[in-house]
């Protein structure tokens, strides 16, 4: 079998910018993330003291792992009763509710798929794609939690499987990468901030030949969730994955009528 250095790096910019393309087109999906209007932490656990949010109909308290809402109009449910568990979407007239977990504790999400956000949104602004973005890199192995700094501030604990070393400008760096699904994925901050790109972005890494070989390929680096609504706590980079580097490709910034 030829492993992933002994092949010819080649960089396909049509399939690039099929990509760039879906990523535009899924930011102002019904659930993309210029939709979220609100994350509403639920911690009542019982009918009696179920909680009440603004902008919202009904009132909410968790159970078996979701969340129900009760006394809902006709335009959530015709019971009005509505329950809502982890990986399901539940479809409004105006909304769409989904759920979102952190540390125990459980969130309701709620989409509005008329949100000013995404009236507004016109594109993701991103550097021209480039081959010499496309590098060869060695993934080796070290499981560690980290804490990583959420949006609204909060520590969370973070399951990382090692650390992904590439070379740049005849400098070598690295990014501390965790599993997701099938694939590596690195949360990085660089010094393109100072161009005005976001203050941080992600990137997803096959996963590595059985030599520990793989390809970093900073073209396709994104822009998390956060940047598109403050409603979402995305978890920003850990201070190992602050690169001393100005990473010149990728997402740039969200582009709208602001």
């Amino acid at each position: 079998m030829i492993s992933i250095r002994e092949k010819t790096l080649t960089f396909d910019e049509h399939a690039w910018a099929t990509w760039h393309q879906e990523r535009i087109k899924a930011a102002s999906s019904p659930l993309g993330p210029t939709s979220l209007i609100a994350t509403r932490w639920i911690s009542a656990t019982t009918l009696s003291n179920a909680q009440e949010f603004p902008n919202l109909p009904g009132r909410w308290y968790r159970r078996g792992g979701g969340v129900v809402g009760i006394h809902l109009p006709p335009s959530f449910t015709t019971t009005g009763t509505l329950q809502i568990l982890p990986g399901e979407i539940a479809q409004t007239t105006s909304f769409n509710l989904a759920i979102a977990e952190r540390l125990g504790e459980i969130a309701l999400e709620v989409y509005d798929r008329q949100s000013p956000a995404e009236t507004r949104f016109r594109t993701i602004e991103t550097y021209p794609p480039a081959a010499h973005w496309q590098l060869r890199a060695r993934f080796y192995p070290q499981a560690e939690s980290v804490n990583l700094t959420a949006a609204d501030g909060l520590l969370v604990p973070t399951p990382t499987v090692g650390w992904v070393v590439f070379e740049k400008e005849g400098r070598e760096f690295r990014l501390r990468v965790c599993n997701v699904g099938q694939r590596l994925r690195a949360v990085f901050s660089d010094k393109t901030t100072s161009q005005g790109v976001f203050r941080f972005r992600c990137l997803d890494i096959e996963a590595p030949d059985i030599n520990g070989e793989t390809v970093v390929d900073f073209n396709r680096a994104y822009l998390p969730a956060v940047a598109f609504s403050e409603h979402f706590l995305c978890a920003g980079p850990s201070i190992a994955n602050g690169l001393n580097l100005e990473v010149e490709a990728g997402e740039k910034w969200v582009v709208g009528d602001f």
